[in-house]
């Protein structure tokens, strides 16, 4: 099978491409030109392309269609996932897509057989109880899956929960946080679902044979932050405090921190508006009316937070 893959130097971008090339698949990597590609290992089978996601999609898509043949397999996965203006997610996640879609149906780069396959967000059907989205960034992710639903190849969304584990530096600062004998949190009974990159790797490959439609992706089982706090106690061999916080704290000094961000013109790792999604059930996988990938999960928890831990200390961020 032949594959082109946007983000291809990103966290999960890198496990899929590690993924699809160790069982035998082509993989044309589209990255940007300023991009780090060391998170790429070298494969005979792995073609780095460059993408000005900002010029003519379509001339560019078809030169590398000249150079490699037709697709059996596009997938988008680049987007951005926190940003302190809303604007951002919409130019990125949804009007990028749309132009991708677009310019991928112009040079025809998609067999008739082939497909187009779009990794989304749970954030896109939004919180138990909510069933819609709570953030421009879910709202952005949402707006983006009509354009692959509308397009004349075969689709599939794939829509993940919290994705963990060697290379995401999402869960960078509970880690650290944990490592000085302290996890904060607000809401003890709050549900949560993820999924390590790995196996939304394998999942994404074992689905794209054979769905189509929408699929949501968790490893199935439901978390506390109690649950959190004793795998890092394990993993760091080290007792780790909860340590109770009062929403209106969180709320205020994540106000506090957006602004700091805005002033230092930085991307923060969280900004409230973030807090409040993620801060709410995610436990979907729970109810009969959401449709989950059955492929199994093979990467436990604390499998998963060792990996991340590990990434991170190589890194000495820890």
């Amino acid at each position: 099978m032949k594959v082109a893959l946007t983000g291809s130097n990103g966290f999960l971008g890198a496990h899929i491409v590690k993924k699809f090339v160790d069982e035998g698949h082509e993989v044309i990597a589209l990255v940007r030109p300023s991009a780090d590609t060391g998170t790429l290992d070298a494969h005979d089978k792995l073609y780095i392309e460059s993408i000005d996601y900002k010029g003519n999609l379509t001339n560019r898509f078809l030169e590398i269609k000249e150079k490699y043949g037709e697709l059996d397999l596009f997938i988008h996965n680049a987007g951005v996932t926190v940003s302190l203006n809303p604007v951002e997610y919409f130019e990125i996640n949804t009007d990028l897509s749309e132009k991708i879609v677009k310019s991928v149906e112009a040079c025809n780069w998609i067999k008739d057989s082939g497909k187009i396959l779009h990794v989304s967000s749970l954030t896109a059907r939004g919180p138990v109880g909510v069933n819609k989205p709570v953030s421009k960034y879910g709202e952005s992710k949402l707006k983006a899956e009509t354009f692959f639903k509308e397009s004349k190849y075969e689709h599939l969304i794939i829509r993940p929960t919290a994705i963990y584990g060697a290379g995401d530096y999402a869960f960078l600062p509970l880690i650290k946080g944990a490592n000085r004998k302290v996890y904060p949190l607000t809401n003890s009974e709050q549900k949560m679902s993820m999924i390590h990159g790995k196996d939304l790797a394998n999942m994404i490959l074992v689905e794209s044979a054979k769905s189509t439609g929408t699929l949501h992706a968790a490893d199935g089982k439901t978390y506390l932050h109690s649950e959190f706090a004793s795998t890092l106690s394990k993993i760091l061999n080290k007792k780790v405090y909860t340590i109770p916080i009062p929403t209106f704290l969180s709320k205020l000094i994540l106000s506090l921190s957006d602004v700091w961000h805005k002033l230092i013109n930085k991307r923060p790792s969280i900004t409230k508006e973030k807090f409040l999604e993620i801060s709410m059930d995610w436990n979907q996988h729970e109810y009969d009316e959401v449709v989950y990938s059955q492929v199994p999960c093979e990467v436990s928890l604390e499998e998963g937070f060792k990996d991340a831990y590990d990434f991170y200390k190589a890194k000495k961020l820890i």
